[in-house]
């Protein structure tokens, strides 16, 4: 639905007044009932339904005067929603954002229904916090739009229920933009949207919608369990026994040949330069096997079958009778003469080097998974582990267009190389399906099918190691693994302790215990989520994280990741206390080595505990906390 022009703005100034926008768009304004009239409105309004959440999480100004009320203080307040797939152009955002649903109790329009999508829109709950501020912040980074920029937002759509698609016109990406008054800006503004339907917009220009996350990348602190998640919802989908998952980890030397393949050496592997041990039967067995083989046929199964074994049946390796290898085989004996003919004709072929190195096209994780897509019905799933610890530019090269999907198929199939090509039209041969297309089934274009699934994980602490650009990220959709209690196959809560005992009677410190207190901690130092800690970071063994673990896993990664960026500012945190050459009470700075006796071959208990119960009595200063 059309938005009220200039209600959802930025950057643009009247000479006659500020020209602040409204952030809200009124629904229907037919007195005295006002039913939702607005086109375009009742698919919005079943995705905020679908999307909405407790109005005791989601605050908003109201009214003149630009105070912050909680929703659920307001009768006004209908619903409010919070979005967490959002589109502009076409291109993904990966933040929330918040609307509210408003009836409105003035005098002049009592009963009017509008939708409220101010930049001070906030969400929060015990674990999350979102404001409209942030979207609009990383709105900008990902059009490349400066903070002072010109541009509008002047269409609203709500696809699958849960996608909220914003459709943006950019006036100067660069600058902001001051005019007359309301009324030129308006015209301007007019004549800068598309002469077109939004459903065309969509259609043609933004992204495709992803069909049944067929390529979702599951993102989140380290430890929080994102490879598990995989397993588990692939384990539900694929049946025991069926090589229907490939995996792959991205690394820095990660390249298009690791993940697609290339020519690589090997020896040649033909049955005729290997001794083997075999029997009459095993040679009658195999000649029945090529004989009976529709795709060499009787005579160019007997050909290939003397060509293989040809030094098993006369005398370099074992001398057979040839009658009785054809009886066994279930092969007229009428062939007698042609296996003859053939053993004498392949003596006079050069001997071979049983060492000679070959080159051949060795396939990787993805043509792997990508021809088993194409040779079954069932789903496929490539996963890919640490996707942001490649290249993936370099990784996925020209497959990336493949990424674009619609209707599960790719919307731009790409050539493949010769090599591929040749590859890919003999792995394809005998596939069943009916719905390849000729110019797939012969290795020349490369289309991914609806069957295969590419998820992916991606620690955020990691992220800088590679910078996925906005082009591929709006291909994919992200999923959340939110830092939460461990759970066992079963569904129940585990109870993991750290091996440092606490208070007078020495009990085992509760492992969530010290991950919400240290997590606090590292929030308060990053304004961020991404170096925190997962439960599954580091394993326990029959419960307990002992103190090697902890101080070799733990302890480390917040010395070397997370301290060591953002500083040790908090002294008592630190710090230890320690005796002098005289005896007396020092104050030390304290160091990693410090957690290991003088040989640095045990931890040091003492020092270990006292580091524990400063970060689990840590609080926040005054400055923190305002």
């Amino acid at each position: 639905m059309n938005l009220d022009l200039g209600s959802f703005a930025f950057g643009s100034y009247l000479n006659a007044g500020a020209g602040t926008p409204s952030w809200g768009t009124a629904l229907g304004q037919s007195k005295p009932d006002y039913k939702f009239t607005y086109p375009g409105s009742e698919v919005l309004l079943i995705g905020m339904v679908y999307c909405s959440v407790p109005l005791d999480f989601v605050s908003l100004p109201l009214g003149k005067g630009g105070h912050i009320y909680q929703a659920s203080e307001l009768k006004e307040c209908q619903v409010a929603s919070l979005f967490r797939k959002v589109y502009i152009n076409g291109l993904r955002i990966n933040y929330p954002f918040i609307m509210v649903l408003v009836k409105e109790t003035s005098d002049s329009h009592s009963g009017r229904k509008s939708i409220k999508y101010s930049d001070k829109n906030a969400y929060q709950s015990t674990e999350e916090f979102f404001s409209n501020q942030e979207f609009i912040r990383q709105a900008r980074s990902v059009l490349g739009l400066a903070e002072n920029s010109c541009w509008f937002v002047y269409a609203l759509e709500v696809y699958n229920q849960d996608e909220l698609h914003m459709f943006a016109v950019i006036v100067d990406k660069d600058k902001s933009k001051t005019y007359e008054n309301s009324l030129i800006r308006r015209d301007n503004w007019l004549e800068l949207i598309p002469d077109k339907e939004i459903s065309t917009i969509f259609s043609q220009e933004a992204s495709p919608v992803i069909v049944n996350n067929l390529q979702q990348i599951f993102y989140g602190a380290p430890g929080t369990g994102k490879s598990h998640k995989i397993k588990d919802d692939v384990d539900v989908k694929v049946a025991d026994g069926k090589n229907l998952v490939f995996r792959t980890t991205f690394h820095p030397d990660s390249d298009y040949s690791t993940f697609v393949g290339c020519y690589k050496p090997t020896k040649a592997e033909s049955k005729r330069l290997q001794r083997m041990n075999l029997s009459l039967e095993d040679l009658a067995k195999e000649l029945g096997s090529y004989y009976t083989n529709e795709e060499f046929g009787k005579i160019g199964g007997i050909q290939k079958f003397c060509f293989e074994y040809y030094p098993y049946i006369d005398g370099e390796y074992m001398s057979v009778n040839i009658t009785k290898l054809l009886e066994l085989a279930g092969v007229p004996k009428d062939y007698n003469v042609e296996i003859n003919k053939y053993i004498r004709f392949c003596h006079l072929l050069p001997k071979q080097d049983p060492d000679k190195i070959t080159y051949n096209f060795i396939p990787q994780s993805f043509t792997n998974a990508y021809v088993k897509a194409w040779n079954t019905d069932e789903n496929v799933y490539l996963i890919i582990e640490e996707i942001n610890r490649g290249n993936c530019a370099q990784i996925f090269g020209d497959l990336f267009q493949l990424l674009d999907r619609k209707n599960g198929v790719s919307e731009y199939p790409v050539e493949a190389d010769t090599d591929l090509q040749n590859y890919l039209c003999k792995a394809l041969t005998d596939t069943k399906r009916t719905d390849i297309p000729d110019d797939v089934k012969s290795g020349k274009k490369l289309m991914l099918p609806t069957n295969l699934y590419i998820w992916a994980t991606m620690n955020t602490s990691d992220q800088s190691l590679f910078p996925i650009d906005s082009a591929f990220k709006r291909r994919w959709e992200w999923k959340y693994i939110k830092i939460k209690e461990g759970k066992d196959e079963n569904g129940n809560k585990l109870d993991w302790k750290v091996g440092v005992k606490m208070g007078e009677e020495g009990t085992l410190l509760p492992w969530w215990d010290f991950i919400k207190k240290i997590n606090e901690i590292i929030a308060s130092m990053t304004s961020s989520a991404d170096k925190q800690l997962g439960y599954f970071f580091c394993c326990a063994k029959n419960g307990v994280i002992d103190e090697e673990t902890f101080v070799s896993k733990v302890i480390f990664y917040l010395w070397n990741d997370v301290f060591k960026d953002y500083g040790f500012e908090d002294a008592s945190l630190f710090r230890y206390t320690a005796k002098d050459e005289e005896g007396r009470d020092v104050e030390k700075d304290l160091s990693f080595p410090d957690f290991y006796d003088e040989e640095g071959e045990k931890v040091n208990t003492e020092r270990l505990t006292d580091f524990v119960k400063k970060v689990m009595s840590w609080k926040k200063t005054n400055a923190e906390q305002d």
